[in-house]
Formats: C-alpha cells, sequence, structure tokens
C-alpha cells in the first residue's frame, strides 16, 4: 500500500513547488479578512448632495463605510474629479466628514480603499443663492478693445486706465449660475475732478469718458452675499495731450442731438486754454473747470434746423463740431433677450429694466406698464428705469410710455418670457463609480415575462432649483447624443431614454434651453456604452435566458445566482434541488484514469457560460447559493463536491484533476468587461475573524477560459481557482494520428487587463494545455537511466526543442507548432491565494505513470509531455502574495478520504522541513528565499511551473514594467540528501521515489525574495498607503 501511494503522491501537481516554499502542517488557510467593499452615507438625493455656498450652515457630511466591518484594513481615501459636463467645483472634507465648499461646481467624490481598490462615489453640487463676487470688464464700443483691471489697493476693488471716448462696463455675477441684477453709479474721486467729466448709464453701462481725471465706478449686484453687493472701479481717464473735445482729439467731431434739444454741453480740454471760433446755428458760453478742463454750454436759438456746429479752438488748433438733429427713437433695454427681441427672466428674481432714447431729448419723462400675470411691476421712475418681479413661468408685456409736451404716447413694448430657472443639472447615474471601468452600459432590450422586449433605458436628470430638486420641464430641456447612429435622446418626465441604433460609446448631453442666454452653465453630460441588441440583465432568470440567447449581458443589478436554499434556522429546505442549476461539459483534462477503469467520459458541472460579450457595470454575479451546498452540508444535494480526480486509490487517497466551473467561456472574441465573478461570498470565508481559503475547497474554478477572449475592468475572486486557461474543449488530450494537432484551430489567445484575481485557494491564475505527447516506458532503457521514452521532447519539421528555454517564443517554427495557450496578464493584480499566484500544470512523466515500475494498471498512459503554454506580463503585474509559511496548506493536492493512518503519514509532508533542505543543500540563490521576521517566517507564492516532465512553458517578461522575480530550479533529488542513513524517512522516501512517477525534469519557479525591492515590507507599505491597486486604470474595450 505504501508504495501505491508513494505513485499517487508522485504525480501531484504542485508537490515540488511546496517542496521549495510551503509548510502543509497547517489545518487552516486563513488570512486576514480583506475588504469587500465600500459605501457613502449621506445626505444624497440620487447620490448628489447640494451645497448652497451662500447660505451654508456646515450640516453636510460625507461618511465612508468600509465593508465588512471586521475587514483588516479598512482604511480609504478621497479623490476629487471633475463632473463630466459641468463646472469642477471645490470642496474639503475634514477628518470627521464635514463638507466645506471653497468654489461653485460640480465635484464627484469618490471614497477608495486601500485594500482592494473598491470605490464608492457621491456627487457634492456647490451652488449659489447669491454672487459670491463678481468680474467687470470694460470694452470700448466702437472698437470692442478690452481694458485691463487691476486689483486696487486703495478705495476701490479694482482700477482702470481708458482714454476718452465712449465704452461698455460689463459686470458679471460670480458664479454664473447667479442671474444678478446690476445697475452703476458714478461720482468724481478726485476733488478737482469735475462733475460730468465722466457719465455711465445706471442700467445698460454705456460709459462716456469726456475729460481726464479719476472717477469711481460702483456697480451694485443684487442679490449678493454681505458685504459683495457692490464692485468699485476706479477709472483714470486720460484723454491725452493737445485739445480734446469730449475725450477726443479729432479735428472734426460730429454729435446726434434730438430735434427738440435747445441746450446741451460738450467738454474741452487743453492747457493752453480754449476759445470758441466760427460758428453757426449756435451761441456758446465757456465754464471753466480748472487744470485746463472746459465745459460749453451751446444753445440753439432757431428750431427745425437740420445741423450746427461750432468751432473749439486752443493754441492753433481747432476742432469742428457738428450737430446733427434727428428723431428720437426710444426703446425698452433689459440684461437678456432672446434673438427675436423678447426679454427672459427667472422666475423670483428682480430685473432692472430701462428706456434708452437714442438720440437723448430733454423734457421727457416715462412710465413703465406690466401686463399679465407673469410678472408685477415693483418700481419705477420717471427718468425711465423700474424694476419687474418675475413672478410665475409665463408670459408678460412690458409696455413703455413717454411723456413729451404733456402728451403721453406709447413708446415700445416687449414681450417678457418669464422661464423657470435651474441651479444645476446632473445626470444621476454620474454619482456613481461603475466599477474598475469606470462608464455606465445600457442595452436596447429587457427581459420581461419570458420574452425578450425592445427598451428605452432611463438616465435620470436630476434638475435643481436652489438646493431644492424640482420637476424639470421637457420643453425646456435640450438632449443631444454625440453619435446619433448609436443612439438617440428622448426626454422624459426624470429625464432621458435612450433608444439604442447601434453598439458604440456616446456622450449624452441635457442643457438647459436658456443656458447660453444667461450664462450661467446650467448642462450635464454622461457618456454610456450604449449596446444595441444587449439585454437589460437584472436577476438569475434575465442572466441564463440572456446567455442561452447568445446575447450580450448589460447587468444592472447585483445577480446571485440559482436560489437560496436554507431556512430562516439556516437549514437545508427539504428537497432541494441545485442540479436544475447547472449544467455539464465533457472534461477536457486528460481523462485516461477513468478510461483505463472502463469508465465513460466524465464531466464538470458549470453554472453560467457567457456566450456574447459582457458589459457588468461594476455588479456582481455571485455563486453562493449553489457552490455553499457543500457535500458537508449535503452529499446527495451538493452539485459542487470538488474535482475530478487525476489519479486516485479508491477510498485512500487522490491527486486532482479539473474542477466544476461557475462561469464558463468557450465562444470566441468574446470581451468580458467591468464585472465582479464571484464563486462564493466573502461572508461564506468568515470564521473567527480571519478569510479562511479552505472553505474554497468545493468552490470550483471561478472562470474557466476555452476561447480567444478579452477580460477586462474585473474582479474574479473566491475559488478554489481563480482563472484557469488549458486551451480548447473538443480536443483528445493524446497526440495521435488519429487526433493530430491543429495549433491554429486549437490555441486560445486570452488578454486580461486593469483587471483583480483574488482569494484562491491554490492559484489565481492557472494554465496549460490540453494536449500531450505520450511517454512509453521502455524497461532497457529506463535500467540504463535513458528516460527520453518516457519524457519525449516536443519536435516539429526536424527541430528538436529544450525544455525551460524562454528562447522558444521567439522561435516561429516552435510558437506555430506547439503553442496552445497564450494568455497576457496586463496591468492587474494578483491577490490572496492558498498556494500560488500563477501556476503552469505540464504532464508528469515517471515510470510510475506507464505501468512500468510500482504501476497499478489503471495507471497506464498517463505520463508524458504537454504542449506549450505561455503568460505574457505586461505592463505593471503585481503579484501580491506574501504569506507566512505557517498558513499555507497543500491538502487539497493530495486528498485523502479515509483519513490520516501509519501508512498513510509521509503524505502529510512537511514542507518545512523540505524547505530547509533546499536551502541547505541548494545553491547560494536559496538562501534569502524566506524572510524571517521575529521567528515568523515569510515566502512569496510567485509563479510555479511543475509536472516532473519536460516542461516547456514559457514567461515573457519582455514588456514587463515591474521588478523581475528570481528564477528558481529545482529538482526532486535534492530531498534525500542527507537522508541516507534513514531510508524510511519521508523525505528519503520523497526524493528517491518522486522522480520515478514525476519525472526527473527540474521544476521552475519566479519568486520575490528577501533582497527584492518587492518585499513584505513593500507589500504592507502598499496596501498601508493606498497605492496597491491605484495603478489599475481603466482598459478600453
Amino acid at each position: 500500500m505504501k508504495n501505491k501511494l508513494i505513485a499517487l503522491m508522485a504525480v501531484i501537481p504542485l508537490i515540488v513547488m511546496f517542496t521549495i516554499m510551503t509548510f502543509t502542517g497547517a489545518a487552516s488557510v486563513a488570512v486576514d479578512i480583506p475588504v469587500s467593499g465600500v459605501e457613502i452615507v449621506s445626505g444624497a438625493e440620487d447620490g448628489v448632495i447640494t451645497v448652497d455656498i451662500a447660505e451654508y450652515e456646515n450640516d453636510e457630511y460625507i461618511i465612508v463605510n468600509v465593508l465588512p466591518v471586521n475587514a483588516a484594513n479598512r482604511e480609504y481615501d478621497l479623490e476629487f474629479s471633475a463632473v463630466e459636463g459641468s463646472e469642477e467645483g471645490g470642496i474639503t472634507v475634514e477628518e470627521d466628514g464635514l463638507i466645506l465648499p471653497e468654489k461653485t461646481g460640480a465635484v464627484k467624490v469618490t471614497a477608495v480603499t486601500r485594500d482592494g481598490g473598491f470605490r464608492a462615489s457621491v456627487i457634492v453640487n456647490v451652488i449659489s443663492s447669491k454672487a459670491i463676487s463678481a468680474d467687470v470688464t470694460v470694452v470700448g464700443r466702437e472698437d470692442h478693445k478690452q481694458y485691463d483691471l487691476v486689483a486696487s489697493d486703495g478705495d476701490a476693488d479694482y482700477e482702470v486706465t481708458i482714454p476718452g471716448g465712449e465704452f461698455v462696463f460689463e459686470t458679471t455675477a460670480q458664479p454664473v449660475s447667479v442671474t444678478a441684477d446690476v445697475t452703476y453709479s458714478v461720482k468724481p474721486y478726485g476733488k478737482d475732478d469735475a462733475e460730468g467729466g465722466f457719465d455711465i448709464h445706471p442700467v445698460t453701462g454705456v460709459a462716456y469718458a469726456r475729460l481726464s481725471g479719476q472717477y469711481l465706478v460702483t456697480a451694485n449686484v443684487d442679490p449678493a452675499v454681505e458685504g459683495k453687493e457692490t464692485v468699485t472701479v476706479l477709472v483714470t481717464a486720460d484723454c491725452g495731450d493737445g485739445l480734446t473735445v469730449n475725450g477726443s482729439g479729432e479735428s472734426e467731431r460730429e454729435i446726434l442731438l434730438s430735434r427738440t434739444t435747445k441746450v446741451t454741453t460738450i467738454y474741452a480740454e487743453s492747457a493752453d486754454g480754449v476759445t470758441i471760433g466760427e460758428a453757426q446755428g449756435a451761441e456758446t458760453s465757456v465754464d471753466e473747470l480748472g487744470e485746463g478742463r472746459y465745459a460749453i454750454e451751446v444753445t440753439f436759438p432757431e428750431s427745425g434746423a437740420e445741423s450746427a456746429y461750432i468751432t473749439v479752438m486752443s493754441g492753433g488748433k481747432s476742432v469742428r463740431v457738428t450737430f446733427v438733429f434727428g428723431d428720437t427713437e426710444t426703446e425698452i433695454f433689459g440684461r437678456y433677450s432672446d434673438a427675436d427681441g423678447n426679454f427672459l427672466q427667472k422666475t423670483g428674481l428682480t430685473a432692472t429694466y430701462a428706456a434708452v432714447s437714442e438720440p437723448a431729448a430733454e423734457g421727457l419723462t416715462f412710465r413703465f406698464e406690466v401686463q399679465g400675470e407673469a410678472a408685477r411691476l415693483r418700481d419705477q421712475s420717471e427718468d425711465g428705469v423700474c424694476r419687474i418681479e418675475a413672478v410665475a413661468a409665463g408670459e408678460a408685456v412690458i409696455v413703455l410710455y413717454v411723456t413729451e409736451n404733456g402728451v403721453e404716447t406709447v413708446a415700445d413694448r416687449a414681450t417678457l418670457i418669464v422661464v423657470n430657472g435651474y441651479s444645476s443639472f446632473a445626470f444621476s447615474e454620474n454619482a456613481q463609480s461603475w466599477g474598475i471601468g469606470g462608464v455606465y452600459a445600457v442595452g436596447g432590450t429587457d427581459y420581461v415575462g419570458g420574452e425578450f422586449v425592445s427598451a428605452s433605458p432611463v438616465l435620470g436628470l436630476k434638475a435643481q432649483r436652489g438646493t431644492a430638486t424640482v420637476p424639470f420641464d421637457a420643453d425646456e430641456v435640450v438632449f443631444t447624443t454625440s453619435d446619433p447612429s448609436v443612439a438617440e435622446v428622448v426626454a422624459t418626465a426624470n429625464g432621458c431614454a435612450v433608444k439604442t441604433k447601434g453598439t458604440g460609446r456616446v456622450t449624452i448631453t441635457a442643457k438647459w434651453r436658456y443656458s447660453d442666454l444667461f450664462n450661467d452653465g446650467v448642462s450635464a453630460s454622461i457618456t454610456v456604452d450604449v449596446v444595441a441588441d444587449g439585454v437589460n440583465v437584472t436577476d438569475y432568470e434575465s442572466l441564463i435566458a440572456t446567455t442561452d440567447a447568445k446575447k450580450p449581458v448589460v447587468l444592472q443589478e447585483d445577480v446571485m445566482l440559482g436560489e437560496y436554499m436554507f431556512d430562516a434556522d439556516g437549514y437545508l429546505k427539504p428537497g432541494a434541488d441545485l442540479s436544475r442549476f447547472v449544467r455539464q461539459i465533457e472534461t477536457t483534462a486528460d481523462w485516461t484514469y477513468y478510461a483505463n477503469r472502463g469508465m465513460s467520459h466524465p464531466t464538470v458541472n458549470y453554472i453560467v457560460e457567457f456566450t456574447a460579450d459582457v458589459y457588468g457595470n461594476g455588479k456582481y454575479i455571485d455563486g453562493d447559493y449553489i457552490t455553499q451546498v457543500t457535500p458537508m452540508v449535503s452529499v446527495s444535494a451538493s452539485v459542487f463536491k470538488g474535482p475530478l480526480n487525476f489519479v486516485a486509490i479508491e477510498g485512500t487517497a487522490a491527486v486532482k484533476a479539473q474542477d466544476n466551473i461557475v462561469f464558463l467561456v468557450r465562444t470566441d472574441d468574446i470581451t468580458i468587461d467591468n464585472v465582479v465573478l464571484r464563486g462564493c461570498s466573502d461572508e461564506s470565508l468568515y470564521d473567527d475573524g480571519k478569510m479562511e481559503l479552505g472553505y474554497l475547497n468545493t468552490v470550483g474554478t471561478v472562470l474557466e477560459l476555452m476561447s480567444d477572449c478579452r477580460i477586462i475592468n474585473s474582479r474574479i475572486m473566491n475559488g478554489r481557482t481563480g482563472v484557469r486557461a488549458f486551451g480548447r474543449a473538443g480536443v483528445n488530450a493524446v497526440v495521435s494520428a488519429d487526433a493530430p494537432v491543429d495549433v491554429e484551430a486549437e490555441c486560445i489567445d486570452v488578454e486580461m487587463e486593469s483587471c483583480i484575481v483574488q482569494n484562491a485557494r491554490e492559484f489565481l491564475v492557472k494554465l496549460g494545455t490540453n494536449r500531450k505527447v505520450r511517454g512509453v516506458f521502455d524497461k532497457d532503457s529506463y535500467s540504463k537511466g535513458d528516460y527520453s521514452s518516457l519524457e519525449p521532447s516536443l519536435t516539429a519539421n526536424g527541430v528538436t526543442y529544450e525544455p525551460r528555454d524562454d528562447s522558444n517564443l521567439e522561435d516561429e517554427n516552435f510558437v506555430e507548432n506547439f503553442v496552445l495557450t497564450d494568455l497576457t496578464l496586463k496591468n492587474c493584480a494578483l491577490y490572496n491565494s492558498g498556494l500560488f499566484s500563477v501556476g503552469f500544470e505540464s504532464c508528469f512523466a515517471g515510470a510510475m505513470l506507464d505501468g512500468g515500475v510500482l504501476g497499478l494498471d489503471y495507471w497506464d498512459n498517463i505520463g508524458g509531455t504537454s504542449y506549450s503554454a505561455v503568460l505574457h506580463l505586461v505592463g505593471d503585474v503585481r503579484m501580491y502574495n506574501w504569506k507566512s509559511l505557517a498558513t499555507v496548506d497543500s491538502s487539497t493536492l493530495i486528498e485523502l478520504p479515509g483519513g490520516v493512518d501509519s501508512q498513510t503519514a509521509f503524505l502529510q509532508l512537511n514542507m518545512s522541513e523540505m524547505l530547509n533542505k533546499v536551502c541547505t543543500y541548494g545553491d547560494k540563490q536559496y538562501e534569502d528565499l524566506i524572510v524571517d521576521e521575529g521567528g515568523v517566517q515569510y515566502v512569496h507564492g510567485g509563479i510555479a511551473m511543475y509536472g516532473g516532465g519536460k516542461n516547456y512553458g514559457m514567461v515573457d517578461f519582455s514588456d514587463f514594467d515591474g521588478e523581475l522575480p528570481t528564477e528558481y530550479h529545482v529538482n526532486l533529488s535534492v530531498l534525500a540528501i542527507g537522508e541516507e542513513s534513514s531510508a524510511d524517512s519521508p523525505l528519503y522516501l520523497q526524493g528517491t521515489m518522486l522522480p520515478l512517477a514525476a519525472g526527473t525534469q527540474d521544476f521552475r519557479f519566479f519568486m520575490y525574495d528577501g533582497r527584492s525591492d518587492s518585499s513584505i515590507d513593500a507589500q504592507r507599505e502598499a496596501f498601508a498607503l493606498g497605492t496597491a491597486f491605484s495603478f489599475i486604470k481603466p482598459a478600453e474595450r
């Protein structure tokens, strides 16, 4: 019996891996409980917190809960980013979560866990119901030149220097979403500065600098926070040297006057004094104002003239000023008007309107009247200024009356459109993080009542007026899409419906119809992946229907597979039937052991097969309801009982092969994007404050890949194996004339990018091939030490290739004939396994597997040489897999259903002794393999390439940006060194007998050691600082 057990032990895929770096005395594979998620608890409505910076009372908080509450590292960081389509705001968040607004606009606040890089988001929308500041610009009225304002050190807020002439003062409230009413006033700044030398219209902001001097312009802003109701500008007017008239030094000036004008005043400036020369139709008087400045009163004694002129002279220079008389036209001026001349005003606000007459006329008085219920007249003055309050959405008419010589007539009338203004828009979906991919996806189909029906998913639009969420008027919101061939959008009561036309990424924008007119920036955008033929999956039923129909999955909700089978007391329900939740696939692994026993091709169960693309939206699909009905719970009900046997001695011990599968891919050209695939829930693994990886023994392989496919932006977690890729299904494992290899047809090309694979009982990623060249036992050759027939080399086109030679990857002949699994890991993280991060499995080739030495009849024809599997590490790939030797348990590699007795005790494999053996008798490179900290030994679980036969697996580091791990080669025979005096010792038996079964070839390992920069301390620091997963950025589809 012991010889049979030795033979069995020898074919364990991982035996030597643990020989070098693990310890199997542990009964538990417990690790610190990792983070499983994060949530933000706040007063957010649809994921949006709105803060009015003008009225804020320091009462909004962001509270972050990292899950579970007993996770070992619950630290997190807050990230602040812009919200698509909105002005970026500014906030800080204090330690207690208090939000402190600093700048209006939208901010996406994302809590990122330092362990696992899980994300949860909320939008903080900082608005202001009042102006908190104002920007003033000064522009030449004719040449449109803008003059620079500088901050003032004196009494004013700003200072500006301008020449003489006409200008327009424009004042914009900040933030721009505040629609403020602005009026102007001016006064001379210095005691010698003259009245009339500078004036500004109180509403239009049109100013006229006629004389040099300093003038203080005040812009009154309403509404505004206390202390910011006014903005003052100290204007220094410099009309230039020599003679100027009304601020201009041109030799001819023309001034337009009303026909009713009897007297007007112009201003002249000259250091040499001013006199009046030739004149026609006008009489003048000159008043000296000081500092070379003069006011010239011009009287027109005759009425009905078309023009008149005077000549102003000084120091040999003259300026002819012509007065042209014309009819006065008076119209209403308001700040906001549309292309049709209608005025617009937001409900609840008061705006100032003015009567503007061109040319100006003397003796006119004005009266305003508001007709309609949408607005009312607050107050007015006879000089043509009024204030109107917008009461309700609708239309009103503003009528302007002018009285001249006692006769009142209608001068102008205009329509006033009162609209419900908004402080901000936000798409509710923008408040979420949407997993690693970060982009929300929608499908064009729903599954309802057992049928697929056309769908137009709705994006929620949150409209706010002040801090209140209000319904929006669909007629006032313009929805657009960046690519109408992919999607069109139609307004709904709560947002917009996406009518899918094709498949692609589009940006959808919602903009208030009047946003440009008010210049208030009220708009929002969201980028969406549109999948015209995709099905919006919300539960298990719709998931299975979609995959059966071979349609793309667009996951809209978290999904638990199957049905919860336990009652309220935690007992399995009577008659629980899990078989209806699984299907079968013939094992793709070598099943010679079963064939030798006369059994049919065995099958493994799988739960879900992805038959088309998956758009996960960061949601999870969880197999817990099925995989956690373990054989310990119910042997009859369980459908995940553990893997098939590779070889076994029934009832005594077994070495395992292919396992059951939670998620299966065997259709080419599928992309699985932004989904969380769980073999079981984290909660099912918790035990006494730890995560027990031993509970994953029967969970199976989380994701089995059997085709060309791409896995991006996803998390694969919680299984005996995380990801397994062993070539295509449907091929005979043994190469023969009847089953030749067609590499072009059989090779699978798998790419995993921006993924996190975590929590595996054995390997996080496991790869190999389903094809082998069979070994043949030749007694004569074997007796002479020639193992070539048992360990055949790979040969093609007359070229024989050496194993463990990565240069084979550069040989086109080798690649075209032998590479059947090609897997790329790009910018991925591998985290938390019971054994190694990556396992390469190749066939064993010992004599025991071909009936030659101590073999059992049903072990015939099992050995050989596997075809090649290749792993490419591209970019930044991190293996967070430092562990205490005491927590590593390889008992799953040899299962002892009959228990441990004197005949099987040596299978307990005290790997601590093995490890010491290798370090003692191995090369100096092994000295730093183990890191000792205070008596606790740690080792890194990197990449293991095992099998015992000739191993043609290769790791390509050519595009790897990280630190290269150390490569180790180990032969099983080292275990017997120093044990010769005790031939019955387990180590001596293993060192002498294992090669008879596993083969004579070296195993390869790639691991970090005590000298590496990627040390255990570096791993701890990355998790402590939150940099462990921050390098993972969304991969493009």
